[in-house]
C-alpha cells in the first residue's frame, strides 16, 4: 500500500510497516515510493504480507458499514 501522509491514511498505513506513507499531493513524492517497490522486491514482499492483516481488518459488511454510517449521523 502506498498512501499520503494525511488525514487517517496514517492510521491504517504504517510506513515501513504495511506500506509506505508518501507526501500528500506530491506527484514526485507519489512516483519515488512507487520506483521504491519496484526495484525492491524484498521490501515490497514484507510490505504485501503484513499489509493483508490490516486490509482484512477494514473490510466491513454491507450492515457493518450501514451501521457505522448511521451511528455518525445520527
Amino acid at each position: 500500500m502506498i498512501g499520503a501522509d494525511a488525514g487517517g491514511i496514517p492510521d491504517i498505513v504504517g510506513h515501513g510497516r504495511n506500506g509506505l506513507l508518501v507526501e500528500p499531493e506530491s506527484v514526485p513524492s507519489l512516483a519515488d515510493g512507487m520506483l521504491r517497490l519496484a526495484r525492491d522486491g524484498a521490501l515490497l514482499g514484507r510490505l504485501a504480507e503484513r499489509s493483508r492483516p490490516s486490509a482484512e481488518q477494514l473490510c466491513l459488511s454491507p450492515d457493518e458499514y450501514a451501521q457505522r454510517v448511521e451511528a455518525l449521523v445520527a
